[in-house]
């Protein structure tokens, strides 16, 4: 019976608040925690911030609730409040790991890897054989590029728990990440020429007449032979001049003769 009343409570709550203090005095800490919890649940995330606030600031000791409002701020894009929410969780609650797992989840999530790292460890102080916490650990240094130590904490997290295939796949991901790391550079293969060298040797070829290194004369040729097809009526007075030379030349060398 209690709790059907504490449920048509919240559910009047949640229709009254948004209307303003003068609609609802609720205060009732863990009603209006219930309340935000359930403005959560349906989607409504600013709603459950009103509520989840409201709450903190009648009864700013309850770990429970600063937890919940860190994970409201998250799903709103306010994510240094998240983390300070989830802050002031931890400080009341230090031993429940749960604080520092999803806050530690959350600094992954942005990139903020050495804060993960300082939740995790402290979470290894209380917890020092499960695997779990070896494992996120391992991740967050693999973040850092810190490969070695990435591989440390994995091998704990199998030790601890050899059964678990994730532990396995992570380990050998991270393996191969550092073996190519650490590979040097591939030096077999011969240096690509400069083409721009090549090139300004070819605008250099008119001025010193020289043919630039490294094009064939077979090319020039097929050049030269492109550049006449496209010139027609050159052709024509290349091709009947030279025919006039070798007529003069073979008269020449008839009256030699004679």
């Amino acid at each position: 019976m209690n709790s059907v009343k504490a449920g048509l409570l919240c559910a009047l709550l949640v229709f009254l608040i948004p209307f303003g203090p003068a609609a609802a005095q609720v205060e009732d800490p863990e009603v209006l925690f219930e309340a935000g919890k359930e403005s959560f649940s349906s989607g409504d995330y600013e709603n459950a911030l009103r509520l989840l606030k409201q709450s903190t600031r009648i009864d700013p000791y309850n770990a429970d609730v600063h937890h919940k409002l860190a994970h409201t701020y998250k799903e709103l894009d306010r994510y240094d409040e998240a983390l300070e929410s989830f802050d002031r969780a931890i400080a009341l609650e230090s031993d429940v790991s749960r604080h520092r797992t999803c806050k530690a989840s959350l600094c992954v999530s942005l990139g903020r890897y050495e804060d993960a790292i300082e939740e995790y460890l402290a979470m290894d102080e209380l917890q020092p054989d499960d695997p779990w916490i070896q494992h996120n650990l391992g991740h967050a240094h693999e973040g850092l590029g810190d490969y070695g130590k990435a591989l440390d904490c994995l091998a704990r997290a199998r030790e601890f728990d050899p059964d678990e295939q994730r532990h396995r796949r992570c380990y050998k991901k991270i393996k191969y990440l550092k073996e190519k790391k650490e590979k040097p550079a591939d030096k077999s293969e011969p240096e690509k020429k400069d083409i721009s060298a090549g090139s300004q040797d070819g605008k250099q070829m008119g001025k010193s007449g020289k043919q630039p290194p490294g094009i064939p004369v077979k090319k020039q040729l097929d050049g030269i032979n492109r550049w006449l097809e496209k010139n027609p009526l050159l052709r024509l007075i290349i091709i009947v001049g030279s025919f006039i030379i070798i007529a003069g030349f073979t008269t020449f060398i008839l009256r030699i003769r004679r």
